[in-house]
């Protein structure tokens, strides 16, 4: 009943050490690909976090447009750009440039 050899300590420790790897390895077993999901998420989380900043940003953007192209002045200015448009009191003026002769070769 006396002391314990070193043997015997030795035997205990090499057992524990075992016993901790193999919880180890079992807790690895069943969390490890549920820890790679949530990090797989958390990687889609930013890239969708990236995509909606984007988004919102175009957003504002058009949003911005559409109230510039819907003012009195954007209106007009394409009328007469894109449509060839005038006011009623208006005269256009159309500069002509008169076409060159080719040259003749002899």
């Amino acid at each position: 009943m006396g002391r314990e050899s070193s043997n015997e300590i030795k035997t205990r420790r090499k057992k524990r050490r075992v016993i901790v790897l193999l919880a180890l390895l079992v807790v690895g077993i069943m969390f490890g690909p549920r820890l790679r999901s949530i990090w797989d998420l958390k990687q889609d989380i930013s890239v969708l976090e990236n995509q909606k900043a984007a988004l919102l940003k175009r957003n504002a953007e058009l949003t911005q447009m559409e109230k510039k192209l819907q003012s009195q002045e954007m209106i007009e200015k394409l009328a007469r750009e894109e449509l060839g448009m005038i006011k009623p009191e208006e005269k256009v003026i159309i500069k002509v440039i008169p076409e060159q002769e080719p040259d003749k070769a002899y």
